[in-house]
């Protein structure tokens, strides 16, 4: 059975490659093909170390079950992995292409951030408990949590609006910074009403990594020098 999670995840992938080619052409960027190609091929690294990377780490027991491959699945360690040889891959794709850094990221954040539109938009997210008028119930209407997917969509509609607010232009850099900022303040915010397990310091996994997203966003905008040096890597 095809999961309900996955057509979403699917939809995503489709809205963010399609807004991808619409702002390529109407920005006419010669290298709009090879961006699209670089898009696919971020989304497509992770999700497969996801899927395919138990079968690597756990060979014997795929070799004597084959047909689990189609039900087994790694975790976030696996997708973590993926992530960040997605991140290689950019930088490597960014050389070989001769393409500035920066466009290739101002694009991909815009379609990550249609990705979690979808997402948001056609999934419920359960958080803590709640009195709030505005939280969600799941079986019994008496217990009500915050409804993480709808605060999700308002961080990003959030985002977009200042985008347009500043007219900020796509491919110079401002979108990935500044969004980054947005993201990880965003997040962080959000993550105090959903689950998060403390594991370093009273701060969940997801949290450091937010703080992480909100780092890399301040250096790029607030450090000329590393702003550069991004612009200039496949020089």
């Amino acid at each position: 059975m095809i999961q309900y999670q996955w057509i979403v995840d699917i939809i995503g992938i489709l809205a963010g490659y399609i807004t991808i080619k619409v702002m390529l052409k109407k920005a006419g960027k010669a290298d709009y093909k090879k961006i699209k190609d670089i898009y696919l091929n971020v989304i497509l690294i992770p999700i497969t170390v996801w899927k395919f990377g138990p079968a690597v780490f756990h060979p014997i027991m795929f070799l004597k079950q084959p047909f689990s491959l189609l039900y087994f699945s790694g975790n976030n360690l696996y997708l973590s992995v993926g992530i960040l040889l997605s991140v290689v891959y950019i930088f490597y794709r960014s050389r070989r292409d001769n393409i500035d850094l920066l466009v290739i990221l101002d694009y991909i954040f815009l379609a990550l951030m249609l990705f979690v539109m979808v997402s948001n938009l056609l999934l419920w997210k359960y958080g803590l408990p709640t009195s709030m008028p505005w939280g969600i119930s799941i079986d019994n209407p008496d217990f009500k949590y915050h409804p993480i997917n709808i605060y999700n969509l308002i961080m990003v509609l959030v985002i977009f609006t200042w985008f347009k607010l500043k007219s900020i232009e796509l491919g110079k850099g401002i979108y990935f910074s500044k969004g980054l900022i947005g993201l990880g303040i965003g997040k962080m915010i959000i993550s105090y009403f959903s689950f998060e397990k403390p594991v370093f310091l009273f701060l969940s996994l997801n949290q450091w990594l937010f703080l992480v997203l909100l780092l890399v966003g301040f250096l790029i905008t607030y450090v000329p020098a590393i702003k550069n040096r991004l612009s200039n890597v496949n020089s």
